[in-house]
């Protein structure tokens, strides 16, 4: 073997060896990509179907008591409120025959006749074109009849091509849960002076855990581990972290905090509150916020951006905030009423979009409100939203007319605060 030859070995192996791992690292990655986008779309998967479920159980319980025109009056409700998600709806009565009926126009391409009238549960319906499916369930009411509601997949796979990269977070549940989730005697319940379970979320029906238990911050930490160690997702969120003064709510995320390591991430939903004592350990906040919920909203508007200020200064980085406000108001006092199209309030989520995006790099979400029959969260998408303004180029100027404003690659977006009067912006170009 001659010299030159020798000398070529090392270097030939050197790049086998990498090419396999660039090879590996590729395949990795890919997985990771496809675990990823799967998550994602089993958990888009999940709200579709409690949509689904929770609309068939209020149709379902409005027909038994007052038949159809009870029925058609909670339909049309939901339709006028702007609430309504497209939805098949059907009863079928003796003999399987339609007694009520109703689908989008568009999904003429859903043949429902092949849907097997005789099954409870799940079922699902394809077409032969790329609508998607049609995800059935099916509940046979006590007299026999059976009622249906379904609904597409076609958003669900929309929102997926829109947005395949989004940033994951899995909830770790420390301070409610649902009674199914633990034994009736389990120790990790909050109980009363008579031992009896303390209720947390009544609308959920959920009861109070005991984060004070050392054992239950534990387990608390052990889960969020494993979760960020799924490799699926990209941290995790707290929901009600509205006592932060309370020291063993602070011990349970600093045992989050140590099990997950430093680099996941970690959002804590606090509403408009600065959850200072949890800083240090936090890379955001979740701000579901209950706007609007007085009559006068020009302090909580304040308070929410200073409360969004002050996150983007003070958290962890990466930070990432997120702001929700809502369309109306379902509990008292009332200030802004659930009548008509709520979500067409369109100066409401310009609001809370344009104070996002000059007072933060965060995310904005325009929702229904908790206290309604619908699920929560519940939201459209604006063609507001889908302008291309490229990255900041600066930070936020306070304008003398108290507005506030800030540059983008591709445009300038001006925050009004709710009681501001107007204020004028000039364009240099179209």
């Amino acid at each position: 073997m001659s010299s030159a030859r020798r000398e070529s070995l090392p270097a030939a192996l050197g790049l086998r060896l990498g090419l396999w791992y660039a090879g590996l690292f590729a395949v990795g990655a890919l997985a990771l990509i496809a675990a990823t986008y799967g998550l994602l779309a089993f958990s888009l998967q999940q709200r579709d179907r409690e949509v689904v479920e929770s609309t068939l159980g209020r149709y379902a319980r409005a027909y038994e008591r007052g038949g159809l025109g009870l029925l058609e009056r909670v339909i049309g409700a939901d339709r006028a409120g702007g609430r309504y998600e497209p939805l098949f709806v059907r009863v079928l009565g003796g003999g399987e025959q339609a007694v009520y009926f109703s689908m989008p126009a568009d999904w003429s391409d859903f043949d429902v006749a092949r849907l097997a009238p005789a099954a409870d549960g799940w079922s699902e319906l394809s077409t032969d074109g790329s609508r998607g499916a049609l995800e059935v369930l099916s509940v046979r009411l006590a007299d026999g009849e059976l009622f249906q509601v379904g609904k597409s997949t076609e958003p669900r796979r929309e929102l997926l091509a829109r947005n395949p990269s989004m940033v994951l977070l899995a909830e770790v549940r420390y301070r409610d849960s649902p009674p199914s989730d633990l034994p009736e005697s389990s120790p990790w319940w909050q109980r009363d002076g008579t031992g009896e379970r303390i209720p947390g979320w009544a609308e959920g029906s959920h009861y109070l855990l005991d984060w004070h238990d050392p054992t239950f911050r534990t387990q608390v930490a052990r889960q969020a581990q494993a979760i960020v160690g799924s490799g699926v997702v990209d941290g995790i969120l707290l929901d009600w972290w509205s006592q932060d003064d309370d020291p063993d709510r602070l011990s349970l995320l600093q045992e989050v905090r140590q099990a997950i390591g430093p680099q996941a991430l970690i959002l804590v939903n606090a509403g408009s509150s600065m959850p200072r004592s949890a800083a240090p350990y936090i890379n955001g906040l979740y701000m579901e916020t209950t706007i609007p919920s007085r009559a006068d909203e020009a302090d909580e508007w304040h308070q929410l951006a200073a409360t969004l200020l002050w996150a983007e200064s003070n958290l962890r980085y990466p930070t990432l905030n997120a702001v929700e406000t809502w369309t109306c108001s379902a509990e008292p006092p009332f200030a802004v009423p659930c009548t008509g199209h709520t979500r067409d309030r369109l100066n409401r989520m310009r609001t809370t979009t344009t104070l996002v995006l000059t007072h933060s790099d965060g995310y904005t979400l325009f929702a229904d409100p908790n206290g309604l029959p619908t699920p929560d969260h519940a939201h459209n998408w604006y063609p507001f939203w889908d302008k291309s303004l490229g990255r900041p180029v600066g930070e936020r100027t306070d304008r003398a007319d108290g507005g506030v404003q800030r540059a983008f690659e591709r445009g300038t977006v001006v925050y009004n605060p709710m009681g501001n009067p107007t204020v004028s912006a000039a364009h240099t170009r179209p």
